[in-house]
């Protein structure tokens, strides 16, 4: 488990997420990740994006 405060951050998310490897990492939980204008947050095809129930 890999675990991340991003601050908001779009790119410390993105630099993140690219040199990741998913071979070593089963989940990744990203606190604070950047949120876009339509409420979605970034990922990389070789992880899914997973948001809280409200």
């Amino acid at each position: 488990i890999w675990q991340q405060n991003l601050n908001t951050s779009q790119p410390a998310q993105e630099s993140l997420l690219n040199r990741l490897d998913a071979v070593n990492w089963d989940i990744i939980a990203l606190q604070e990740p950047h949120i876009n204008l339509v409420q979605n947050t970034a990922s990389t095809n070789c992880f899914r994006a997973l948001y809280p129930s409200a």
